[in-house]
């Protein structure tokens, strides 16, 4: 038997074959692989504990032991061969229970979406001018400038009060037959609680309005972005900066040697605990700034990298309505 599905065996095929690696037919031996003159083993007879995912890959030696830890350099390579693979196979689609929303509840606006879009490239174009230059020209040095997130809230605010009306708009008079008719029918039992989804949308967007304004202010007067072909990166500790704003976290969780350098990972969590968005970082010494740093230097952008990463996934659209690159500085080349 083994714990991993006839597709992720395939994988495993494939790269063994690509490694040189034979499998055994064995009939007690089903699902192993060996290269008789390293001795490198892939056992898919058992999940690795130390790598999460993945068959047991090390050097075997006669007594039937494995060491997942010899011969770095060959065996990363296999798991980094069958991690890639494994990421290409089509995932299993997730049982959603089918909601029925009462028909009173307003349905997810298209056109809101489409508003936010548009208020993104307009909130772009006005950042990309120089505001003081402007102002000199013009002769208006005596009126106060527009923050960057000005132009979103007002896009917006059109929608947001169409969803009020839907809210608030009284019923349509009933006919009196109908009603003694209803009089006859058991009562319909109604919810105690009615789940508005305007309602929702609502305040996501204008948490992320307020969010991204302070976020500005923050940034720009901290300088705690970089200027990279005359666009605003974000460096990790703004992207902390939004976490804090947000009630959340970050935590390395693992770091380990990788090819030449160093890969780590890290999770944030919100104020209850709950993992809401993971980031792998990676830091080599064949970047052309990192060739001849230390050890601690490169692990150390390796878990810089991972936080920001991280932070990205999760709240990158807000970064990207305050104004800024979605993409954190750490991971630009010239960094």
């Amino acid at each position: 038997m083994t714990p991993f599905t006839d597709p992720q065996l395939e994988a495993i095929r494939k790269v063994a074959r690509k490694f040189g690696i034979a499998e055994l037919t064995a009939e007690d031996k089903k699902g192993k692989f060996l290269d008789s003159k390293t001795r490198i083993l892939i056992d898919c007879q058992k999940v690795s504990e130390d790598f999460k995912g993945l068959p047991v890959i090390g050097i075997t030696d006669m007594m039937g032991s494995t060491d997942e830890f010899a011969g770095r350099q060959t065996i990363d390579d296999i798991r980094a061969a069958i991690q890639f693979e494994f990421d290409g196979l089509p995932k299993k689609k997730k049982f959603e229970p089918k909601v029925e929303h009462d028909s009173s509840t307003p349905k997810v606006d298209k056109e809101l979406m489409k508003k936010i879009s548009d208020a993104q490239k307009e909130n772009k174009d006005e950042q990309s001018q120089d505001k003081s230059k402007e102002y000199q020209k013009t002769g208006q040095k005596g009126k106060p400038e527009k923050t960057q997130t000005d132009s979103v809230e007002k896009k917006i605010s059109g929608t947001i009060d169409e969803a009020n009306h839907q809210e608030t708009k009284e019923p349509e008079p009933v006919n009196p037959k109908e009603k003694k008719m209803d009089q006859n029918l058991p009562a319909r039992i109604e919810p105690e609680h009615k789940i508005s989804i305007a309602h929702s949308q609502r305040d996501i967007i204008e948490n992320a309005i307020s969010t991204s304004k302070l976020l500005v202010n923050v940034i720009d007067k901290g300088k705690l972005f970089s200027m990279i072909s005359g666009k605003k990166y974000v460096r990790v500790e703004g992207w902390e900066t939004l976490g804090a704003l947000l009630l959340c976290s970050s935590e390395i969780i693992k770091t380990d040697e990788y090819k030449n350098g160093y890969k780590a990972e890290a999770i944030i969590k919100n104020q209850d605990g709950k993992i809401i968005a993971n980031g792998v970082g990676i830091c080599l010494r064949t970047e052309k700034n990192w060739a001849t740093r230390d050890d601690f230097a490169i692990c150390s952008m390796a878990q810089t990298r991972a936080i920001g990463k991280a932070y990205r996934l999760g709240f990158a659209w807000i970064m990207s309505l305050a104004g800024y690159e979605v993409c954190p500085a750490e991971e630009m080349d010239v960094v």
